[in-house]
């Protein structure tokens, strides 16, 4: 037991290091439980897994509640209460509780051996499912008032900001949640700064409590769940006898939290992530159109779910199967909004465009570097358009003094290049095995009257008839793809010549009759 230092002299730090015990309890007054001792303290405990603290009010009458020690209450219900559900924890299992289920609990002070209260709060309140309990009877907030009277266990858990903000807090002793049940014979367990609220340590409070583990060991459970997450201070401390236990120390039933597996989450966040950067990028080239701001609004009501999904807390509280459809979902929306944007590009390069006319003029003046390699005819370069606005994505533009634009793409550079060559009587496209995720497509520049076909997604080769393209002469074949985190158009400008028979648009004008000549299709050399 340490008591309050204030005439000794001797600081609370060092008096802890010199403490051979695995607990310590501080006795002070009520002026005395400041941040700064809560703080010495739980950081002392969080220094070994068996250590376990707690505070003890010196200037109130003892009662026996608090010496209950290792004594365990008869009842081993918990019951979690949060503002979107409320779990009863028995026998190992969560059962769902109504509203009206909870106060049925709560109007038999013998049903439960603890309560955990997770959501907004402060010292003088806490929100209770739709209301809130507060000490005050008139503190503006929005929903019902109820008085911390209705609140009846051996241990009670708020989590919830600052409610063991004691002795050092703006707001008075007779305004304190915390002081108000403990002065009722409860062991508080709060937090004494402000925190982010976690559903998730109200269970890992609860599958404590059911193993019939000390409280002060409990509550060092939560300090270390809290620091593994970065935090650099643990939160949470004991208004109390650490030693308590509210469950018989060897139950059949324990608890144990569910930790569901959300990796498929985490890596659909990022490609979201990237997928509405590049909306906001095209976006700043051009207005989208319906189709295109339809599928992003689309993209983004299934967004927030799943970056929701991304928190273990919120994971944990899904079963399997209930992830499983928000992954889905999210990924037909993403693939789906995917297919769009490749689209929406397609039809601006068809109707004769190229794309560096919508980004150049949104960019910064281009910065080139030079990209031959041994062996190259011709001087090669590419160049970068870095955006003028920040939010947005870069492009990068890769040209040949002699073959015109090769490639312009988003992301990372692309590595295989489709190889484009022209026959007699078609147009040649052999084509890469797509890599996982990605989506492609084969059209010509200049016209929609050539329908484009399909990347196929083991690789191969695509085919354009020749009689097929309405004008011939210099013709630029495109090759365009998507994938999780990239965006490339692979560009090859050929020579194809008229077909036998056909007319060009000159000879009909003049009356020319048609070409005797053999057929010939080349490749622009």
């Amino acid at each position: 037991m340490i008591h309050g230092l204030a005439r000794s002299g001797v600081g609370l730090t060092a008096a802890l290091n010199d403490c051979n015990s695995s607990v310590a309890i501080f006795s002070g007054t009520w002026k005395q439980l400041t941040v700064k001792t809560q703080h010495a303290l739980s950081a002392w405990a969080a220094q070994h897994p068996q250590r376990m603290c707690g505070l003890i009010q010196s200037d109130l009458p003892s009662l026996t509640d608090f010496g209950a020690g290792e004594s365990p209450c008869s009842a081993s219900d918990v019951l979690l209460i949060d503002s979107t559900r409320n779990i009863l924890i028995r026998r190992g299992k969560e059962i769902a509780c109504s509203a009206a289920d909870v106060i049925s609990l709560l109007d038999d002070p013998s049903a439960l051996a603890a309560i955990a209260i997770t959501g907004h709060g402060a010292e003088s309140y806490i929100q209770f499912g739709s209301g809130w309990i507060s000490t005050d009877p008139d503190p503006r907030l929005p929903g019902a008032i109820l008085s911390p009277d209705v609140i009846r266990a051996p241990l009670l858990f708020l989590n919830a900001c600052s409610c063991l903000r004691l002795g050092d807090s703006v707001v008075p002793r007779q305004y304190s949640l915390a002081d108000r049940f403990y002065r009722r014979g409860t062991t508080v367990v709060g937090a004494f700064r402000n925190i982010q609220t976690s559903v998730d340590a109200a269970r890992l409070f609860a599958e404590g409590i059911t193993a019939g583990a000390p409280v002060g060991e409990i509550v060092n459970r939560l300090n270390a769940e809290v620091l593994s997450r970065q935090a650099l201070i643990p939160p949470f401390q004991l208004l109390g006898v650490p030693q308590r236990r509210v469950a018989p120390a060897k139950t059949a039933y324990a608890y144990v939290r569910a930790k569901q597996d959300n990796s498929a989450a985490l890596a659909l966040a990022g490609q979201i992530s990237w997928v509405e950067q590049l909306h906001h990028t095209i976006s700043n080239w051009f207005e989208p159109s319906a189709r295109l701001a339809q599928s992003f609004l689309e993209l983004k009501r299934v967004a927030r779910p799943l970056f929701e999904l991304c928190h273990p807390d919120i994971a944990n509280l899904l079963a399997p199967a209930e992830i499983g459809i928000l992954v889905d979902g999210a990924t037909d929306a993403v693939v789906h909004h995917r297919n769009n944007i490749l689209l929406e590009l397609q039809q601006k390069i068809q109707t004769g465009r190229w794309l560096e006319s919508y980004y150049g003029s949104v960019s910064n003046p281009r910065r080139s570097r030079s990209a031959s390699r041994r062996g190259e005819l011709a001087p090669t370069m590419v160049h970068l358009y870095e955006p003028f606005n920040a939010a947005t994505l870069p492009v990068m533009r890769l040209d040949c003094c002699a073959r015109g634009t090769l490639a312009e793409w988003v992301g990372p550079r692309p590595t295989g290049r489709p190889k484009m060559r022209v026959g007699i009587d078609n147009v040649v496209i052999d084509v890469p095995p797509l890599k996982n995720a990605e989506i492609g497509a084969v059209f010509v520049h200049r016209t929609s009257d050539v329908g484009s076909q399909a990347w196929p997604p083991g690789g191969g080769r695509v085919s354009i008839p020749v009689a097929d393209i309405p004008f011939h002469g210099r013709v630029t074949v495109v090759a365009s793809v998507i994938g999780e985190r990239s965006l490339c158009f692979f560009y090859s400008t050929l020579f194809v010549e008229r077909p036998y028979g056909s007319a060009s648009t000159a000879d009909s004008a003049t009356g020319a009759g048609p070409s005797n000549g053999p057929v010939r299709a080349s490749k622009r050399k």
